[in-house]
């Protein structure tokens, strides 16, 4: 079953206090049987027992489970070892406190990553009922006695029904009585499995194993089989043998009573018993002490004469069969046995009770939300914009502006023309200057109803095309057949729906806006009347006219250095210009990311001071959490001890920071968000003086997502280091 060959142990190897813990031992170990690991303290047992259990790495040599031969320790490897092979028993039995009895059984079940709800249920039930535990499988582990907790322990161990039984001093912490009840259940275990126990206790050693090797200083000194026939002497003094007793029976008609007497009591009995009702009442004159026995009372009233506690009794004090579990079909899941939802679903249970103990992180936490979700929003208006803020021509033009050294190297406007024309794609040199949004302007009048006529007229700026050089689709009426008729870009349509007038006087669609007559100005020019005949797909400021009445206006000659291209092809003109000229630019591409830099230079001392306030939220969750996980190393340690896989640990704690910070982070930070939009909504805080920023669904899930993003990082990193560390580095460094 289990084969160590020269194997190596130190401790501070190469410095001048080296330990050789482990020196050179070779042993070998069958399918079944108790095995002890017998000597004084420092000798090496507990080491050699952690190495075996894979709780600790080896220096060299080797070990072998099951035919698989490793000659380092290998993490991953030997975490699937332990989970599938071996259960522990520590002396300080290692159950999580917050959980209760069924649950600490059910967590190797957990780590081996059964699903079957019921099968993990016939499994804790049976090994609870193995060792005389399952009436209290409800009950807090902080609620039971020593020799009750180390039961559970011993249930837990069995409930994966392992190869392989590691007990490190499990009756070290018990009196003499469960002591026994525990070395018993052991022994019963032996005689199915292989068990491999360290102890110090000579006189059960000698009772109990079927093999004992002493250690000295890293050494097998002595490997011998134990046949112990003799028995141990143990009086169990919660138990009373009745025969040992002198017997008076008291009957009178329907009423019997045993007084049993040990001959000790020297003071009389004076006891009135008084039957009612179906009750018993009893009242008591002496100064003796009545104890009552139930059915769950250790005591137990045995129909027998005391005896010496024989190697007979051991096979009468459990039974049980490990086979009936059978075995646990290996999980193939690369990803650990925790799935992290249920990691989530329990870290949300966790803070709903703890929620008064930890009130002022709680606090703490929300406070820090709300102060990100003001600073997000006031962000917000750097990457929540339109193409209105930066874009003021069409969106198939191409601009080219002569700097200092162009015309230093002799190029001219002329120039510039000339070559963009030799450009496949190109359509025009636009008469028409860059500063169009604001020279022309659409007017509307939405004028139904007297009582509105006097604000009703709205304008909008825009870029007046051309249609035969301008490519486009119609997406709602009709393209325009006559002079007077026009089409708008969906951009300009958008922006007289969205104006408080179309609302009021009724205008909510595109289909509104067509065959409406309109009032235009180009370029200053005296307004005229067009009819709307249609509603292009097109995303930019431009109204689209005829070509005999887009060259009737009265243009200015455009002269200066700044050159606007018309093309279908921008790519492949920008590319060509590029390469001579040192300004050339798409509006649209370019001038977002021109807007960007502007804003987030606008908004430069506010980004540091949010950069500030996430640091110091990272720090502060760093922090809290690291000091949480001091109080939790205890249950880490035994969660790795008993088989959870590295990812199974993150799983947890990630999924706790998920819960904490959807119950403090996500409701403070909604909170803010909801009351900005409110108030951007209900008040003109523009006109105030009062500014939160455009907050937006697309603000929201990204503050969302950077807050459990921030919390769960600064929850796992203390995790990370941890991980680092094998199971028994992690119970001796933090003393569980």
């Amino acid at each position: 079953m289990i084969k160590i060959e020269n194997l190596n142990k130190y401790y501070n190897k190469g410095k001048s206090n080296e330990n050789h813990v482990i020196n050179n031992l070779s042993v070998e170990f069958g399918d079944k049987g108790l095995v002890v690991f017998f000597g004084p303290s420092g000798c090496g047992k507990t080491t050699l027992l952690n190495v075996i259990g894979c709780l600790d790495t080896f220096n060299s040599g080797s070990i072998t489970f099951e035919d698989e031969t490793y000659n380092k320790y290998i993490p991953k490897t030997f975490d699937e070892l332990r989970n599938h092979l071996i259960g522990y028993i520590f002396q300080n039995y290692n159950l999580i406190d917050s959980k209760n009895v069924y649950d600490n059984v059910m967590l190797p079940l957990d780590m081996l990553g059964i699903t079957d709800t019921k099968e993990k249920e016939r499994r804790v039930d049976y090994a609870l009922e193995s060792v005389g535990m399952f009436k209290y499988r409800r009950r807090s582990v902080l609620a039971l006695s020593g020799g009750q907790r180390q039961r559970v322990a011993i249930a837990r161990a069995l409930a994966k029904n392992p190869k392989v039984i590691i007990a490190d001093e499990p009756t070290g912490n018990l009196d003499s009585n469960n002591t026994f009840d525990v070395m018993n259940i052991i022994k019963k275990i032996s005689k199915e499995r292989l068990v491999i126990l360290v102890s110090h206790e000579k006189n059960l050693v000698d009772f109990y194993a079927d093999r004992i090797l002493e250690l000295k200083d890293g050494v097998v000194v002595s490997d011998r089989e134990n046949n112990n026939s003799e028995g141990i002497s143990h009086k169990d003094v919660r138990n009373i043998y009745l025969k040992d007793y002198k017997k008076r029976e008291v009957k009178s008609g329907d009423v019997s009573l045993n007084i049993y007497d040990d001959n000790k009591n020297d003071k009389p009995i004076n006891i009135d018993i008084v039957f009612r009702n179906g009750q018993v009442f009893i009242k008591n004159k002496t100064e003796s002490k009545i104890n009552y026995i139930e059915n769950d009372s250790e005591v137990k009233l045995l129909d027998a004469s005391e005896e010496d506690f024989k190697k007979k009794i051991i096979e009468d004090t459990s039974s049980f069969n490990l086979d009936v579990l059978g075995e646990v079909q290996k999980s193939t899941d690369k990803n650990g046995y925790i799935p992290l939802t249920k990691s989530i679903k329990d870290g949300f249970s966790r803070h709903k009770r703890f929620l008064k103990r930890g009130v002022f992180t709680y606090i703490a936490l929300i406070i820090a939300s709300i102060i990100f979700a003001f600073v997000l929003s006031s962000l917000s208006n750097i990457f929540n914009y339109d193409k209105a803020d930066y874009l003021s021509v069409s969106d198939q033009t191409v601009v080219v502006t002569l700097e200092r050294k162009d015309t230093r190297a002799g190029y001219t406007r002329s120039n510039v023309e000339e070559d963009a024309a030799a450009v496949p794609g190109f359509k025009r040199i636009s008469i028409y200057g860059g500063s169009s949004i604001g020279m022309s302007v659409i007017s509307i009048n939405f004028a139904q109803f007297y009582q509105s006529s006097y604000s009703s007229t709205t304008s909008f700026g825009f870029y007046p095309v051309d249609k035969t050089i301008y490519e486009y689709t119609i997406e709602y009426g009709a393209d325009s057949n006559t002079t007077n008729q026009i089409v708008i870009s969906k951009w300009e349509a958008d922006l007289m729906l969205d104006s408080d007038n179309a609302a009021q006087n009724g205008y909510t669609t595109y289909a509104d806006l067509i065959d409406q007559v309109v009032t235009i100005n180009v370029n200053y020019s005296t307004g005229d009347s067009y009819t709307i005949s249609g509603i292009s797909s097109s995303d930019c400021p431009v109204v689209i006219f005829d070509h005999d009445l887009y060259d009737s206006f009265a243009f200015a000659v455009n002269t200066s250095t700044t050159i606007y291209i018309e093309t279908t092809d921008k790519a492949q003109m920008v590319e060509a210009l590029s390469a001579k000229y040192s300004n050339v630019s798409d509006p649209v591409k370019d001038g977002k990311n021109d807007y960007i830099k502007s804003q987030l230079s606008a908004y430069q001392s506010q980004i540091i001071f949010m950069s500030i306030v996430a640091i110091a939220i990272f720090i502060y969750l760093t922090l809290m959490i690291r000091a949480s996980m001091f109080k939790k190393i205890k249950d880490i340690g035994i969660l790795r001890s008993v088989g959870a896989r590295k990812k199974d640990i993150i799983s947890i704690f990630a999924g706790e920071m998920f819960s904490l910070t959807t119950v403090t982070s996500v409701i403070g930070f909604s909170l803010v968000f909801l009351m900005i939009f409110y108030m951007n909504t209900a008040f003109s805080l523009e006109a105030l003086g009062l500014s939160f920023g455009k907050v937006t669904i697309w603000n929201y899930l990204l503050g969302i997502s950077v807050m459990y993003l921030i919390n769960i990082l600064a929850g796992l990193i203390p995790i990370f280091s941890l991980m680092h560390k094998t199971p028994v580095e992690i119970i001796k460094q933090y003393d569980i």
